[in-house]
């Protein structure tokens, strides 16, 4: 069994190494392979390759816009592993969901995608392992910023806030990320909504918890902060000189 599962963690790592080459097909052909040879094993570190090969496999077929057919290998994943107990299958179940969730977005299939995101949440939201809990919160993320640009903003906030209740004392770097996206996002609806006290305050969290990172990601949301709370204190300015009473003319 140990040379089997060599051979299965080689014949993944094959489709990765092809993936990130741009060999997309060789990818794919890879990622048939393992399933060919393992697909029916009832191992479980078998599994996880098969689960680990299908999920990127979607990805390479996301990535030549072969949609239809990335969606349907997510469902497959599903079927196959979604009452798997064992850590890794969860993952690689979690990751199907979210995948499917992104490209039903892309699609213009926006309730659906919420739906999905709704699955993963309801599945995986009181986990306490970090990989689980970094795909919830990127659901939760990508389900506001849905609901934000779908005009229903008062839902997108109260999703806005339920990542920084899950995740705002976080210390993995993954979830500080979510929270600071979570954050941009919540400010930019409230300023949608002409709340600019509101957004501003928001802005000002995002460059207080995470001015001096280091990280790319945060910094690019501070970077949106920043960028965000100058429109928002131009607009708030313009809406006091509006707001004030002509002088009497003699």
């Amino acid at each position: 069994m140990p040379l089997l599962e060599e051979v299965a963690s080689a014949l993944v790592n094959k489709g990765i190494s092809l993936g990130q080459l741009g060999r997309s097909e060789e990818a794919i052909a890879a990622c048939d392979d393992v399933l060919a040879r393992f697909g029916s094993a009832s191992e479980l570190l078998l599994r996880e390759q098969v689960a680990k090969a299908l999920v990127n496999k979607g990805i390479m077929l996301g990535q030549l816009g072969r949609s239809e057919e990335e969606i349907a290998i997510y469902e497959e994943v599903l079927a196959r592993f979604r009452s798997a107990s064992d850590l890794p299958l969860r993952e690689h179940v979690a990751k199907a969901l979210l995948n499917k969730g992104i490209t039903l977005g892309q699609l213009g299939r926006s309730e659906e995608e919420i739906a999905v995101y709704d699955d993963l949440i309801a599945r995986f939201g009181s986990a306490s392992e970090l990989p689980l809990r970094e795909q919830v919160a990127k659901a939760l993320v990508n389900k506001g910023y849905r609901l934000g640009k779908l005009g229903r903003s008062e839902e997108a906030i109260a999703v806005s806030d339920d990542v920084l209740a899950r995740y705002g004392s976080a210390s993995e770097l993954p979830l500080r990320e979510s929270v600071a996206k979570a954050l941009v996002n919540k400010g930019v609806t409230l300023g949608q909504l002409g709340r600019s006290k509101g957004a501003i305050a928001v802005y000002d969290d995002v460059i207080a918890r995470f001015g001096a990172t280091s990280d790319l990601p945060l910094r690019e949301s501070v970077a949106k902060a920043l960028a965000n709370k100058k429109i928002a204190l131009a607009n708030k300015k313009k809406a006091a000189v509006t707001r004030k009473k002509p002088k009497p003319t003699s």
